[in-house]
């Protein structure tokens, strides 16, 4: 199976085909988050016009790790019947296929009769904040399916839950180069239920390179089911004279149930990326803020763009400001699943500052002086927009902005307002790790480095042994050659598939970003 090398591998390569992308685009907004995969239908019907509340789950304490939530994890309370959001201001006639986030490209969203610039940001906002989220919430998951299954993966002993750190390292094909190391923390009180959860996690995230920390989870969960959850996701890479930096935060506030699911959840994501290379450079951030619902995502969300790059004969630089909010339908036939959700209708309010500085005489142009551009200025384009519209996710196209949209009301009567600095996003004291080490007072508590088997390591036989490492055997040197060294293969078959369970449920499409600018320029 793929497991998180992969993934960051994708991330990696999306990061700077974003920044390389967005810097050399003489742009009125840039908009980030498409894939390239055929685009496909939803299935299931649309939450969105229900009445109900979507479920009976109450609050409740959590005892197994499995269960813990996550960024993504569904929620149950419908925004139609719990905040009473009047039938009047719904479309009766709601989408009711709409589209899978996971498969919305800026070529569908271009492609339609009447196409909504509103729809390309703010899907492209939700689908980028949830595309980052996967990471973190799949290695939860694995952590999870290990810990309450630990004899499956060839572990003789349970993990601790008093509170010192656990350590797990996890191998597919190469017994010097783990996947994915992990250092975390379980807590439970005298009944069994979960109040603390942290891991600092590692990844070789390009082949034959060191593995480096990319993340750190902290989840936390009181006697009345809040829960908060703060994550970091942090890493860099170096192609050639590219030089990039990725960020982000997430915060994430609740009351879950006994299963995990939330009862009502508030995810905010804040992000900051930067990439230079020769003279060129460029740096953005932003802040979403997600109200989740059964039926519906409430989006107030932030971005800033800023770089300078050349097109042709052309030097530019430009600084963009877009702030939207919005309400969109959330269609889901397996809550749960991020590759099941999908959007239905949804109305959006925005304002997009643009400024733009060229150049056609040689030299470079800087931030500086597009942010001194004024309208009519020699080499200088300002461009200031307010945009209201629907969009209807079965058919693509943009709808009306009238008392027949889903969420014309709230959407009409707010003012989107939300800013955000340039922040800073680092690991702090006690968030970091080094990827080997294990903490003194662990180990004299009795802590190891746990190995676990995904993989059959260079085609070796299965077979037993014991070592430093649970479940880990180098082959024998035959004929005076060192062999490539074999992993016990004592995982289970349903151990497998809790992992594979995993990748799945927590995988998103990666691919280029999508290019909203280029509506205004047609």
């Amino acid at each position: 199976m793929k497991f998180i090398q992969e993934k960051l591998l994708n991330i990696l390569f999306i990061s700077f085909i974003f920044l390389l992308v967005t810097v050399i685009v003489f742009s009125l907004a840039g908009c980030s988050g498409d894939i390239t995969s055929a685009p496909s239908a939803l299935g299931g019907a649309a939450s969105g016009a229900s009445s109900g509340s979507g479920s009976s789950s109450t609050s409740g304490p959590i005892s197994s790790a499995a269960n813990l939530p996550n960024v993504t994890s569904p929620v149950t309370a419908s925004y139609t019947a719990d905040r009473l959001f009047a039938r009047k201001n719904l479309n009766p006639k709601v989408a009711t296929t709409g589209k899978l986030l996971k498969d919305i490209t800026f070529t569908t969203i271009d492609s339609a009769t009447d196409k909504s610039r509103g729809a390309c940001e703010v899907l492209s906002m939700i689908r980028e904040v949830y595309q980052n989220a996967v990471t973190p919430d799949m290695i939860k998951c694995f952590i999870g399916a290990i810990v309450d299954n630990y004899e499956e993966f060839g572990l003789t002993e349970e993990f601790d839950t008093t509170g010192r750190y656990n350590y797990v390292k996890m191998y597919s094909t190469d017994i010097d180069n783990p996947d994915y190391l992990m250092k975390f923390k379980l807590v439970k009180n005298d009944e069994g239920a979960i109040t603390e959860f942290e891991t600092l996690d590692c990844s070789s995230m390009i082949p034959g390179t060191p593995a480096a920390q990319v993340d750190y989870i902290h989840t936390t969960i009181d006697s009345n089911s809040n829960v908060e959850m703060n994550i970091k996701l942090i890493f860099g890479f170096a192609f050639g004279s590219y030089v990039n930096t990725y960020k982000n935060e997430f915060r994430v506030e609740g009351v879950v149930s006994s299963e995990g699911e939330f009862l009502n959840k508030r995810l905010t994501n804040t992000n900051y990326h930067t990439g230079t290379w020769d003279t060129d450079g460029s740096t953005a951030y932003g802040k979403v803020v997600i109200d989740e619902y059964a039926d519906l995502f409430k989006v107030d969300a932030f971005q800033h763009f800023e770089g300078n790059g050349s097109w042709g004969s052309y030097s530019f630089a430009n600084i963009q400001d877009n702030t939207l909010f919005s309400i969109v339908q959330l269609i889901n036939s397996e809550p749960g699943n991020v590759a099941t959700l999908g959007v239905g209708e949804a109305s959006f309010k925005a304002n997009f500052a643009t400024k733009v500085k060229t150049t056609s005489s040689g030299g470079s142009v800087t931030v500086a002086e597009a942010q001194n551009c004024t309208d009519g200025a020699a080499d200088c384009w300002v461009g200031d927009a307010e945009l209201t519209e629907g969009w209807d996710g079965d058919t693509l196209s943009k709808k009306a902005f009238d008392s027949l949209l889903f969420g014309y009301t709230e959407v009409n009567g707010y003012t989107p307002s939300l800013t955000q600095s340039a922040p800073t996003i680092a690991f702090a004291e006690g968030e970091t790790w080094d990827c080997t080490t294990i903490a003194a007072e662990d180990a004299a508590a009795g802590a190891t480095m746990q190995g676990i088997a995904t993989g059959n390591l260079g085609g070796g036989e299965e077979g037993g042994g014991e070592g430093g490492d649970q479940g880990l055997k180098r082959k024998a040197k035959r004929k005076g050659v060192a062999k490539k060294p074999a992993l016990k293969m004592t995982i289970t078959a349903d151990a497998r598939s809790s992992l594979d369970e995993c990748t799945t449920k927590y995988s998103m499409n990666q691919g280029q970003p999508m290019q909203c600018w280029q509506m205004d320029r047609e």
